[in-house]
């Protein structure tokens, strides 16, 4: 029989992960008149900005950092932040293995567990709905002069999801995860 560890406090999930924001233009569906094909301004400029998020599904709540880069140090900051946000919790914090995930020099805080997903495995990660609704209502089909740009309109989507926790929970939302942290 296995039996659950038990904590001094209540637990929480959350699931953490990185998407890159960048100036390169994102192609996607647009309306246009019948017979009309629609323009797009293009770019295919590789500067981006890395958001780093974790999300719980069962609440919506949402802890979120923009950085310059995907690195150990911008994964300190974010598990800081997250820690910081839910101090009397246990939060447990599901990731894939990201190099900065494993890494040695890694800072976990005291309230803060990780698991890791299995290798190859994103689907199994709430987290990537949250970047396809970010992008396909914040960035999809923009085109930006700059990073300061898209960092205001990744803000904003940011924003949107931690001001609407129901959107977060719907999108988020996993029967696997919810069997396994309850059990």
């Amino acid at each position: 029989m296995v039996k659950a560890i038990e904590y001094p406090f209540p637990k929480k999930l959350f699931f953490e992960d990185e998407s890159r924001f960048g100036l390169m233009t994102q192609v996607g569906r647009r309306w246009a008149r019948s017979g009309k094909r629609p323009e797009l301004l293009y770019r295919q400029t590789r500067e981006y900005l890395a958001f780093f998020s974790s999300v719980c599904p069962e609440t919506g709540e949402v802890s979120s950092l923009l950085s310059p880069y995907m690195n150990t140090y911008a994964m300190n900051a974010h598990l800081k932040i997250l820690s910081e946000e839910h101090p009397d919790t246990c939060n447990v914090v599901i990731l894939d293995g990201a190099g900065w995930h494993r890494s040695k020099d890694l800072v976990i805080p005291d309230n803060i567990k990780l698991i890791f997903l299995p290798p190859y495995s994103p689907q199994l990660n709430p987290l990537e709905r949250i970047w396809d609704y970010i992008k396909s209502h914040f960035t999809r089909g923009a085109y930006f002069d700059d990073l300061d740009e898209i960092e205001a309109r990744v803000v904003q989507g940011a924003k949107f999801l931690h001001d609407n926790p129901d959107i977060v929970m719907s999108v988020a939302h996993t029967n696997y995860a919810e069997r396994i942290f309850n059990n």
